[in-house]
């Protein structure tokens, strides 16, 4: 359960951007995450419950948005939802497409983090 670690990695980055304002309390919390991210939501969703027990986002409100992966195909150019990397064009059943929304574990992983605040609330979106 990877979602596990990740949960730790995102309170980390909260907690480091509160410490630069001195924020004491992080009354919001916002996740966007691809749908080919590789994460399991109900297994992030646990692993932030039990996480953030006496940190900064004890109290915290947190979202997670479910940001739908979209795909093109290159035999068609039909721009069409993926769920799975394996999923054919609905148009013309081409399976070679390329990933046009920013939401596959690459950039999950490797993008920066981009920190919005309003007085006390965190937008963490990862592209």
């Amino acid at each position: 359960m990877h979602e596990f670690s990740i949960a730790i990695s995102i309170i980390d980055a909260v907690e480091f951007e509160a410490k630069k304002v001195d924020a004491n309390t992080i009354t919001n919390l916002t996740l966007d995450i691809g749908t080919m991210s590789g994460i399991e939501f109900y297994a992030l969703d646990t692993a932030m419950e039990m996480a953030i027990k006496n940190t900064i986002l004890d109290k915290t409100k947190i979202i997670v948005n479910k940001v739908q992966a979209t795909a093109k195909c290159i035999d068609c150019s039909h721009n069409f939802e993926i769920f799975h990397i394996t999923d054919a064009c609905p148009k013309c059943n081409g399976f070679f497409h390329e990933i046009i929304s920013k939401t596959n574990t690459n950039e999950l992983y490797n993008s920066s983090r981009r920190h919005s605040w309003k007085k006390t609330q965190i937008n963490l979106l990862w592209p």
